[in-house]
């Protein structure tokens, strides 16, 4: 019961700081799920989005959650029951982005760009898609 509770408050939380964070400069989040232990983490921060940021950065706020922290590896795992993600595919480090979930360094690097310039192409769209996986009992 404890522990059932304490993710809800910790659900309820996020939910609430995502919200008024970006209600400040009316940008959605991207959030990022990484272990500064993994391999492919690194190599996704270090290499991978920076040029990628460059480019789109504008458009969104970048939220970086270190998932060693146990209330973001919580929400992760929320998020992965929201959107159904396959058990198989789960990976680290993993992006949620307006109803999207990508998860796994070379998935990252090949589908990213195409999940915000979707966003990009029918911004209400992708907002009505993310309220939907946002309202999900997990």
């Amino acid at each position: 019961m404890y522990k059932t509770n304490k993710l809800i408050i910790t659900i309820i939380s996020l939910q609430l700081f995502f919200s008024l964070y970006s209600f400040a400069d009316n940008k959605p989040d991207m959030l990022f799920f990484y272990s500064r232990d993994c391999e492919h983490c690194i190599e996704v921060k270090n290499e991978f989005l920076p040029g990628f940021l460059k480019r789109y950065q504008k458009h969104f706020n970048l939220v970086e959650l270190e998932v060693s922290k146990l209330a973001y590896f919580d929400s992760l795992l929320t998020i992965e029951s929201r959107v159904n993600f396959p058990e198989e595919k789960k990976d680290f480090p993993a992006i949620y982005f307006m109803g999207t979930l990508i998860e796994g360094e070379m998935p990252i690097q090949n589908e990213l760009e195409t999940v915000v310039k979707n966003y990009l192409a029918n911004p209400d769209s992708a907002k009505k898609v993310d309220r939907e996986v946002m309202k999900k009992v997990p």
